[in-house]
C-alpha cells in the first residue's frame, strides 16, 4: 500500500500549524516558485516547474479548507475522528497583500564584523564542491547568524541549520532543496551557486542521505 504524502511538508509546515500559517505558507511558496521568481524557479526544467506548483496547489486544496484539513489529518493519523464524505469543490486561496506585493531585496546588517581574509575569499571564489561545513564557515566569516541568512533567503532558521548539518530531509521537501541552496549561496556571495548546489545534492545522494529524485 502506497504511503500518503505529507502535504504539510510541501508547505514547510507541521500538523500543529494554524489556518493563517497555512495561507501564509501557500502564498510564500507560490511567490518563491512562480514564473516571475528568478531566485529559485529558473533552476528547474518545465516539467519540474509544473510539478512544484501542482504540489503546492494540491497541498492548499486539502489543507486550506478546515473541514477538508480535518479529514486529511484523520486519514494521516494526525487527528482522531471519523472520515466524512466531503464535496470536491476546489478551494481558492483568498487574495492577500502578500500575493500582490512584489518581492523586494532584503538588507541585513551582519551580526559581527570579521576582518577580511584574502586567502579565504579566494577559497570561496574557487570552491568546487559544496558542503554544510563550508556554508557555515562562510556564514560565520560574513558575520551572519542563522536567523539573518534565513531572513535574506525568506526561509526558516531551522532550514539553514538542517542544510549546514547536512540533514535536509529533516525539514525540506526534497524538490525545493536545490533552490534553497541557490538562495543561500547568493546571500553569502558564493559564486556559481547553481553548479555548487548540484555537487551538494549529488554527494548526499551518494552517501544515501538524500533520495534520488529527477526533479531536484
Amino acid at each position: 500500500m502506497q504511503r500518503k504524502k505529507n502535504l504539510y511538508l510541501v508547505l514547510d509546515l507541521t500538523p500543529q500549524c494554524t489556518q493563517n500559517e497555512i495561507l501564509h505558507a501557500y502564498n510564500r511558496a507560490k511567490s518563491t516558485y512562480s514564473r516571475d521568481s528568478l531566485a529559485a524557479y529558473s533552476l528547474y526544467d518545465e516539467d519540474a516547474k509544473e510539478s512544484i506548483l501542482r504540489e503546492i496547489e494540491d497541498a492548499y486544496y486539502a489543507l486550506g479548507d478546515p473541514r477538508k484539513r480535518k479529514q486529511y489529518d484523520i486519514s494521516m493519523g494526525f487527528a482522531e475522528g471519523e472520515i466524512e464524505n466531503l464535496s470536491l469543490d476546489k478551494v481558492e486561496a483568498p487574495s492577500t497583500p502578500f500575493q500582490k506585493t512584489q518581492k523586494r531585496k532584503l538588507e541585513v546588517t551582519p551580526h559581527i564584523r570579521v576582518e577580511a581574509n584574502p586567502a579565504f575569499e579566494k577559497e570561496v571564489t574557487e570552491v568546487q564542491s559544496l558542503s554544510g561545513t563550508f556554508l557555515r564557515s562562510v556564514r560565520l566569516y560574513r558575520g551572519f547568524t542563522e536567523e539573518q541568512i534565513a531572513s535574506l533567503c525568506q526561509l526558516k532558521p531551522d532550514h539553514i541549520m538542517a542544510i549546514e548539518e547536512e540533514k535536509p530531509l529533516n525539514l525540506h521537501h526534497p524538490v525545493y532543496l536545490r533552490g534553497h541552496l541557490m538562495l543561500i549561496c547568493e546571500a553569502l556571495q558564493i559564486p556559481r551557486g547553481n553548479e555548487l548546489a548540484k555537487t551538494y545534492i549529488e554527494r548526499l545522494q551518494q552517501e544515501d542521505k538524500l533520495a534520488r529524485n529527477k526533479s531536484i
